[in-house]
């Protein structure tokens, strides 16, 4: 399993399609960690469609300005949908926001439970967007050989 470890989080390659990221506690979120983490997806993903499973700690903060900053650049990096698990109610809030507000430019969505997380990203694989966003994965993997 490939790994990065990073400032504010360490991200993983969970399965075929699937990235955790897991950001570590009391993190002051600036634009440079979420500059760093974007380009961490895009080192860990290598150009191919991912699915994003982001594990928030107890506590962190982030500006407005980064909280658009990273609403308006996930999809550069490849993810297709972040499905985001809480574990506290302030992060909740925090996060409720971010989705309401800023608008991520991937579908994103909150949760309290990973198992949960999983299941919305496998109704997004089991549609036409997640079918044809594998396709194209796998038809880069057959060309690289």
């Amino acid at each position: 399993m490939e790994k990065i470890t990073i400032s504010c989080a360490d991200l993983s390659i969970e399965s075929e399609d699937v990235v955790k990221v897991r950001l570590f506690d009391d993190i002051d979120f600036e634009i440079k960690e979420a500059g760093e983490l974007l380009n961490a997806i895009k080192q860990l993903t290598a150009g191919k469609k991912f699915y994003l499973l982001t594990q928030t700690n107890e506590s962190f903060t982030a500006t407005s300005e980064v909280r658009e900053y990273v609403a308006e650049n996930i999809a550069s990096t490849g993810i297709i949908a972040n499905a985001i698990c809480l574990k506290s109610l302030p992060i909740r809030f925090i996060i409720n926001a971010y989705v309401k507000f800023n608008k991520p430019n991937v579908p994103t969505k909150t949760f309290n439970s990973e198992s949960t997380a999983l299941e919305w990203i496998d109704e997004i694989r089991k549609s036409n967007i997640g079918k044809e966003i594998l396709s194209q994965n796998k038809k880069s993997k057959t060309l690289m050989y």
